[in-house]
């Protein structure tokens, strides 16, 4: 019996505590109900149906980013239609949709401690057809949470998921850019399906070909074919440079770089005013890449590069009013200098073998030759730069051209009646001439010039051509200057002989007491106007 009430007393208990533990469970809130949380965009939202996106700086709300959505394209209507960077809008808005807000402050009086009234803020506005969600980001609070404010309330939430970082936006800067949003990536090539590449350059082109390859084996095999079929052979194939460039063939590295990173993935920078080509050079166009792929399919990038020290503009053939900047790597990248595809020519010497170099230029003409571990000239009572010679020698003993020309006409490179010559001798007396116009190439900013009779004439870099060919060559001594203060032709402005000090001059008398003239304040025919003579004092009437 009393097993048996003790049993029941424990049932009873065991009853009572699950009874306790669901009711408590069931009164409980969420973490989320605890912190008054809200899902930020709603329970309904879609990213498919989003029509339009604004994003801008508070601050400078005329300076807005829009994109636009729109049969299945996403466009930066704000920067020329250019196409959105699609991925980035799809990583921000998932992450942007899970996100909910968790009750910070209902009082307006705080908005500016958080960052989120209408000047400080950053704003985003996302419309789904006739709906418009109006969101104000205000300051980060760590590298996950910011603080957010729907612009029809003042309640303030803080929100997570990195939300500032997906806006490229730093903790505490607003500062938005319209090239953040576009797709930089305008061309993709598929390296298994390319069979012709041609470049055209303002001074040379070359095409390269992907052409079967047969060796003599596979010649042999083709003819017994002919006499007994045989199961056909997996063709081979390799790109051989078939029109222009320099030598035979071209740099393994080129085509690797060319059809593995480039032309994989062709990047630009920027979107810029298609109705300004003619400012960017692309009126006509003097770069051209075309990439065939089979017999029916063709890819065409058509660019200019105005300044070769700066940047770089480019549309494609298929959507030319389209147009895009380049930074300047960016559009060497893909108009390589011709070092960087083919073997050029180089002058390579012995320093210790040159014995004479002779120096003609605009500034000088002078004959320089060794003297121990010094260099002298035939110059007297002139003496040299050691440092600038130096330098010249060291250039001279190994010139390495960075691009080179298709062209041949020597007017056309400044080369016919050339300003700067170098003539460089050596000790078993033969001799190598380089020779300049100093014609710029409009391809690397550097300056054209000969090697003895070598052709394709190239170009060396500015720096190197300034080396070889310096203003300056002898050492500048004071005494080689006259005095600026006191020119020898004209005499002391102080004190010129052909005219007296301006303080007493000599058919003037001095001002202060003129000869002719009392001294004003005692003139001797008027008394003093204290007590004058014919009136008696006032103070005596």
């Amino acid at each position: 019996m009393n097993n048996k009430l003790v049993m029941l007393s424990t049932i009873t208990v065991v009853l009572a505590v699950g009874i306790l533990v669901k009711k408590n469970m069931q009164s409980t809130p969420s973490v989320i109900e605890q912190a008054d949380a809200k899902k930020v965009l709603g329970d309904d939202f879609l990213i498919s149906d989003v029509t339009n996106i604004v994003l801008y700086d508070g601050s400078k709300s005329d300076e807005k980013v829009a994109i636009s959505h729109k049969d299945g394209k996403w466009l930066v209507t704000s920067q020329y239609n250019a196409p959105a960077n699609e991925k980035k809008i799809y990583e921000f808005m998932e992450i942007f949709k899970r996100a909910f807000g968790e009750l910070r402050s209902s009082n307006k009086d705080f908005h500016e401690k958080y960052q989120v009234t209408d000047k400080g803020a950053f704003h985003l506005v996302v419309e789904r057809g006739e709906k418009k969600q109006h969101f104000l980001f205000g300051k980060g609070i760590d590298q996950e949470s910011c603080f957010l404010r729907f612009s029809d309330s003042d309640n303030v939430y803080r929100v997570g998921g990195e939300l500032r970082s997906k806006l490229d936006l730093a903790r505490d800067n607003n500062d938005i850019r319209q090239d953040t949003w576009i797709e930089k990536v305008i061309l993709k090539v598929d390296k298994n399906k390319a069979t012709r590449l041609a470049l055209t350059y303002p001074d040379k082109q070359f095409v390269l070909s992907k052409e079967e390859v047969k060796t003599q084996k596979d010649q042999r095999e083709e003819q017994d074919e002919q006499e007994k079929p045989k199961k056909s052979k997996k063709k081979v194939y390799a790109w051989k440079l078939t029109s222009g460039g320099f030598g035979r063939d071209f740099k393994d590295s080129y085509r690797t770089n060319m059809f593995d990173d480039i032309l994989a993935e062709c990047k630009i920078s920027d979107c810029v005013d298609p109705t300004k080509k003619k400012d960017y050079g692309l009126d006509q166009p003097t770069f051209r890449l075309e990439v065939s792929l089979g017999e029916t399919t063709k890819h065409v990038i058509l660019g200019s590069h105005p300044n070769p020290d700066g940047e770089g503009y480019c549309y494609l053939e298929s959507n030319p009013n389209l147009v895009y900047k380049l930074e300047k790597w960016r559009f060497e990248e893909i108009f390589k200098k011709g070092s960087d595809i083919f073997e050029l020519p180089s002058l390579t010497i012995q320093k210790d073998d040159i014995t004479q170099i002779d120096v003609t230029t605009a500034q000088t003409k002078v004959s320089l030759t060794k003297d121990g571990n010094n260099w002298k000239a035939d110059t007297q009572g002139k003496e040299l730069d050691q440092d600038v010679v130096k330098n010249l020698v060291q250039t001279v003993s190994k010139i390495t051209p960075e691009d080179y020309t298709d062209t041949t006409d020597k007017t056309a490179l400044g080369l016919e009646a050339p300003k700067n010559q170098l003539q460089v001798t050596l000790k078993d007396g033969n001799k190598h001439s380089i020779f300049s116009g100093g014609k710029v190439s409009a391809v690397t900013s550097g300056v054209y010039i000969g090697i003895d009779a070598n052709q394709p004439f190239t170009a060396i870099s500015k720096d190197d051509h300034n080396k070889l060919f310096p203003k300056r060559i002898f050492e500048e001594k004071v005494e080689d200057k006259p005095a600026e203060e006191a020119p020898a032709d004209k005499p002391a402005e102080e004190a010129p002989a052909d005219k007296p000090a301006e303080e007493a001059p000599a058919d003037k008398p001095a001002e202060e007491t003129p000869a002719d003239k009392p001294a004003e304040e005692t003139p001797a025919d008027k008394p003093a106007e204290e007590a004058p003579a014919d009136k008696p004092a006032e103070d005596n009437k």
